[in-house]
């Protein structure tokens, strides 16, 4: 940037422009602040209410229904890792006699909560068991997705069945 030859009015001109563009770069990362406390905000709550939650979740891609991402839990609970969870679709942890009702209630699937009912999982070791699944639509990474939480109630059905045994031995009649 040669400034010979330039009038001083010329160099006044391109002075105050670029007192402009400052002021302009000023104001811009100003309100960058909040957007990046939004960002820390919603990176923190990703990882404390999705990543940590307790309880497996998982989403996945509603059109080819491969997982988009899963929780710590998740890869603890069904014994996957993160990259093979990653590799795999909805399908590849159902019974498959249970896909064609999963492909169903995929075909259901609306925007918002859906509190989809029990379903039987698989795990890695080959494992059954039984969880309820509650899911709300999103778009995660430009995809329509479903983000699920999956409850493991494989205990609880196995005192239910236990106590309808009991109950059938004894001659009485379980409470609803």
């Amino acid at each position: 940037m040669n400034d010979e030859g330039k009038t001083k009015e010329q160099l006044i001109n391109e002075l105050k422009e670029l007192r402009q563009e400052l002021a302009f770069f000023k104001a811009l990362s100003a309100e960058n602040i909040p957007i990046a406390r939004v960002l820390k905000d919603f990176k923190e709550i990703y990882e404390n209410f999705y990543k940590s939650n307790p309880h497996p979740m998982w989403i996945y891609d509603l059109e080819t229904l491969t997982f988009l991402d899963v929780n710590d839990a998740a890869v603890q609970r069904y014994g996957y890792s993160e990259e093979e969870f990653l590799s795999m679709t909805i399908r590849n942890i159902r019974p498959p006699e249970d896909i064609p009702a999963l492909l169903e209630n995929i075909a259901k699937v609306t925007k918002g909560l859906d509190i989809a009912g029990t379903w039987r999982h698989i795990k890695k070791d080959g494992t059954l068991i039984h969880v309820e699944i509650i899911s709300h639509t999103l778009t995660f990474m430009g995809k329509r997705a479903e983000m699920v939480l999956a409850l493991d109630i494989t205990e609880r059905k196995r005192m239910e069945e236990e106590l309808i045994l009991l109950a059938k031995k004894s001659g009485t009649v379980p409470l609803s």
